[in-house]
C-alpha cells in the first residue's frame, strides 16, 4: 500500500487479520484537509485454504461494520473455485 506524502495516517492493527504464510491484510486510517476514511487491502496466499481465507474476510467484515468511518475500497477480487456459499454484507 502506498500513503502520499501530505496524508496523515495511523496502521488500524485492530482491524487487520495476518497469519503468517495463509493470509494478509492491511488497513490505514488516512486523514487530510479532505480525506477522512480507512482503506484496507487484502491478499490470499496462493494454495491455501478458500474455506479459511472466506472465514478471515468475514472476521475482517465483521470488525468493519461496527466502525462509524467512511470505509474506502478499490476492487474485491475472490475467485472460489469450490462450491462455497457466501453471505453478501454491504457496508455504507
Amino acid at each position: 500500500m502506498y500513503i502520499r506524502d501530505y496524508l496523515n495516517y495511523i496502521i488500524r492493527d485492530d482491524i487487520s487479520v495476518n497469519i503468517d504464510g495463509k493470509f494478509e491484510s492491511i488497513f490505514v486510517e488516512a486523514h487530510s484537509k479532505t480525506v477522512n476514511c480507512i482503506f484496507g487491502e487484502i491478499y490470499r496466499v496462493p494454495n491455501t485454504s478458500e474455506i479459511l481465507s472466506i472465514s478471515y474476510y468475514e472476521t475482517i467484515l465483521n470488525k468493519l461494520q461496527h466502525i462509524k468511518k467512511t470505509l474506502c475500497w478499490e476492487q474485491i477480487n475472490i475467485s472460489i473455485t469450490s462450491n462455497i456459499k457466501i453471505k453478501h454484507m454491504f457496508l455504507s
